[in-house]
């Protein structure tokens, strides 16, 4: 028995290496297939996230003063998301996979036929003649003549005529670089020469057929072998003289009953059920256990040997089936992914009965006996094995059969929706458009078809179209992309209640997916449906705790509905999610709340163009007093300005924050002031955060002043009265005592006068005299009844003998001065103008 399953113990070390390297190359195209499998609809369609950016007017804290304490009106952002599917994704990588595995298989295959002769060698050259037409190599040329098929069948045919004659002379090392060899130089020519824009893509989606006749041939050359396994392991350990009929009977019927569930799940005749093996796996199980099977057939039988030829050709059509299953899952071309998990099921049934029968008709003896009857499976004394093969194929046509034509339909439609992908990716989309629609007239309700017509139906901006095919991509089998998209074109044409209807109903087919109550929440929120609203966001969020999406649509409903005081507690809530919409959610409330954040984590694309989610972050982070920015300079902000012109204002309100709370007071005010005197609806917001911060910095009276434009009456009656005045005087002197005469104070405190004049005094003394008149000059802006101020500034004018800045400035401050200074001053500038 050992002998049986290391069958390759006698080989040389080259035929060793050779086999594994190929068995390896099936394992890891079988791992592929199962990925591709279990990503299904997700393989051609992503989930984008659309995001909205919102806008709300809070009160944050701004200033405390004496026993008050005043908050101003800012706006905060944050972002709402739902879930939209994708225009169909596809990629040229599943092309070159497939088109590999076939010209590889291809070569496996006549490397074994061309040692042969007579009908087999005929064979290898038919198989040849039909992989060439199947790929069309005329259409990268664009041309309506044959001369490139017949040029490729003439190097081909050459080639394999070649290695036919001196089969004895060229082991398989040899034979295998020759083909390989071939295709290299053929694809390299077809990529230098060829007029379209994806020459390898078009050989490979119009050789689908070629692909998939071959996986036909190969799926009924192994549909017994499980079956045969099982025997083989029954017909092992027999006893002599002991019947092993019984195990036969069991193991045989258990296997039959599982693939007819298979077959039976596959016809919808039965729901789908996790006890119910995939038919894919149906299929990889006998094509693994061909490898040992087709062994026994080839040695008992004596038609070729297995080594020279009989392997080759069963690991060619192996490895053109894998690739025929990798692509089709890959692409999710449901009618051909139906076909063959339809083939693969009904072919294993067939096959496996009809062996099953085979081997009781033959062996019955045998069986009884408790003989090893598996030695001979291949040479039956009574019924032979090509009429058992006869008679599975017969079975297999009635099977087929009780679907009319709906499988040669299912052929048809697959095949011209991998033309219609062809054509995708070589952006013709009339021409995809044209063959998808074929595609669906074959099989009217085939997922692939009708999503793909949805995508180009967006594409083109055709709502209409999109919600009719979203409509028919989920009527034979409902799925996620069908639901949401018709949701979602159907509220686009204001079609409000049907769109909610269609995400209620898919809730119920998928209770499980998240997407479902993410967007009815979205839907839903329109309506004003507040409690129906948290109940979908809190399921979405139990669903997928840690999808970004989910939880910035849990902080924006709490931002958006909730009172302040309850935010810390909700945002506590939400621990999932590390995406820019849930940042910019928990910065827009950490506003309110005063927490600190830090932006060192803000990243910008090259482009710099804000996102939603990004623009929402940066704006929240920006605004906050409590933010750690060491990343985004007020001057980058600028230049982020010019590249964002949908966020201008936002970000010249940002700007103003920086610049105020991390870079430099009175830019900030400046920029503050600009804003407030814009003719923008938020003017008054403007004007009421600019009198917080000149009240803050002790420019009393502009304060008071811009709080009134504001219409914040309130809060100017409170502070304009003499107490809080001389509060703040004695304030501006208590801080004057603190910092030291130098600019970076003069940044902390820019419309202090004391600081400003001690300041101004000490440039004067390093003889910096305009940096000391303009220090004084730009601060009157905003302290325009400060007598110390003024005294100074004409002191500064006059260090610079500038007599009418002077005397402009004597005249302005003179209500302000009292007639002891105003003479002194006078005097001081009559000495300036003696000679």
């Amino acid at each position: 028995m050992k002998e049986d399953w290391i069958f390759w113990g006698n080989w040389s070390k080259k035929e060793k290496i050779l086999f594994f390297a190929f068995f390896l190359c099936l394992i890891g195209l079988i791992a592929y297939t199962f990925f591709l499998k279990s990503k299904g609809l997700e393989n051609v369609v992503h989930w984008d996230v659309v995001s909205v950016l919102r806008e709300k007017l809070v009160q944050t804290p701004a200033l405390y003063w004496d026993k008050f304490s005043f908050s101003s009106t800012a706006p905060l952002w944050y972002v709402n998301e739902y879930y939209s599917p994708s225009t169909i994704q596809l990629s040229p990588v599943l092309s070159y996979i497939y088109l590999a595995a076939l010209l590889l298989g291809t070569s496996l295959i006549l490397n074994g036929l061309s040692r042969l002769r007579g009908v087999w060698f005929l064979v290898g050259a038919l198989l040849l003649g039909g992989v060439l037409v199947a790929v069309r190599p005329e259409n990268l040329f664009l041309t309506a003549h044959r001369w490139p098929f017949l040029v490729a069948f003439t190097i081909c045919g050459l080639t394999y005529y070649f290695t036919h004659n001196a089969a004895k002379s060229l082991n398989v090392f040899k034979t295998l670089g020759i083909w390989i060899g071939v295709w290299i130089l053929l694809v390299l020519v077809c990529l230098k020469f060829s007029v379209i824009n994806v020459p390898v893509v078009a050989l490979s989606h119009y050789g689908v057929s070629i692909g998939v006749l071959l996986s036909m041939l190969f799926m009924f050359l192994c549909a017994h072998e499980i079956v045969s396994a099982l025997l083989s392991i029954v017909s092992d350990r027999a006893v002599k003289e002991k019947s092993s009929l019984m195990e036969v009977l069991i193991m045989g019927l258990v296997f039959l009953f599982n693939a007819l569930l298979v077959y039976l799940e596959n016809s919808n005749r039965i729901s789908t059920g996790s006890y119910i093996p995939p038919a894919f796996l149906v299929f990889v199980s006998n094509g693994l256990l061909g490898i040992w099977g087709f062994r026994k057939l080839s040695e008992q039988k004596e038609w070729f040997t297995y080594l020279g030829v009989g392997l080759w050709v069963y690991l060619g059509l192996f490895l053109v089936s894998l690739g025929t299953w990798a692509f089709a899952y890959g692409t999710y071309n449901t009618p051909l992914i139906e076909f063959l998990e339809d083939f693969a099921s009904i072919s294993a049934v067939a096959g496996g009965g009809v062996f099953l029968t085979y081997s009781l008709l033959n062996f019955w003896p045998l069986i009884k006996g408790g003989l090893p009857f598996h030695k001979v499976i291949y040479k039956p004394p009574f019924l032979s094995f090509i009429i058992a093969r006869v008679a599975a194929l017969f079975v297999i046509f009635f099977l087929f059969a009780l679907k009319s034509q709906y499988s040669l339909y299912q052929f048809k439609s697959g095949l011209h929706n991998a033309i219609g992908d062809f054509y995708e990716l070589e952006g013709d989309f009339r021409s995809a458009e044209t063959y998808y629609k074929s595609a669906a007239g074959f099989d009217a309700y085939n997922q692939k078809s009708n999503l793909a017509l949805a995508s180009l139906s967006v594409k083109a901006k055709d709502d209409v179209n999109a919600v009719i095919y979203y409509r028919q991509a989920g009527e034979k089998q409902p799925n996620l992309a069908s639901i949401l998209g018709l949701s979602q074109y159907l509220d686009a044409q204001d079609f409000y209640f049907d769109a909610l209807f269609q995400l209620k109903e898919g809730t119920k087919l998928f209770p499980q997916e998240h997407k479902l109550y993410t967007n009815l929440a979205h839907l839903q929120e329109r309506a004003g449906v507040m409690d129906s609203v948290l109940v979908n966001i809190n399921q979405a969020m139990d669903l997928c705790p840690k999808c970004a999406p989910e939880n910035a649509n849990f902080l924006a409903f709490w931002i958006a509905n909730g009172k302040p005081e309850k935010w810390e507690e909700m945002s506590a809530l939400s621990k999932g999610g590390e995406g820019y919409s849930v940042k910019a959610n928990r910065a827009a409330m950490a506003r309110v709340i005063g927490e600190e954040l830090d932006l060192s984590d803000f990243r910008l694309e090259k482009d710099s163009l804000l996102d939603v989610s990004r623009a929402a972050y940066l704006l929240n982070s920006l605004s906050h007093g409590f933010t750690k920015n060491e990343k985004v300079t007020a001057e980058e902000v600028r230049k982020i300005q010019q590249k964002n012109e949908e966020y201008f204002e936002p970000l010249s309100w940002a700007y103003a924050m920086q610049k105020y709370y991390r870079e430099d007071k009175l830019d900030g005010i400046k920029a503050m002031r600009t804003l407030g005197d814009s003719p923008s609806k938020m003017a008054p917001v403007y004007k009421q955060n600019l009198g917080m911060w000149l009240m803050n910095e002790g420019a009393y009276t502009k304060a008071i002043e811009f709080l009134k434009s504001s219409g914040d009456e309130s809060s100017a009656a409170l502070l304009n009265t003499p107490e809080i005045r001389i509060k703040v005087d004695s304030a501006l002197r208590g801080q004057s005592e603190s910092l030291a005469p130098t600019l970076e104070a003069v940044k902390k405190a820019p419309l202090n006068p004391y600081v400003l004049v001690k300041t101004a005094d000490a440039l004067s003394k390093e003889g910096k005299k305009l940096d000391a008149y303009n220090l004084i000059f730009y601060a009157l802006e905003f302290q325009p009844d400060s007598p110390l101020l003024w005294r100074t500034y004409v002191q500064k004018a006059l260090d610079l003998s500038m007599k009418a800045y002077a005397e402009e400035g004597l005249e302005n401050g003179s209500p302000y001065l009292s007639k002891d200074e105003i003479m002194a001053l006078r005097e001081k500038i009559q000495r300036l103008t003696m000679p």
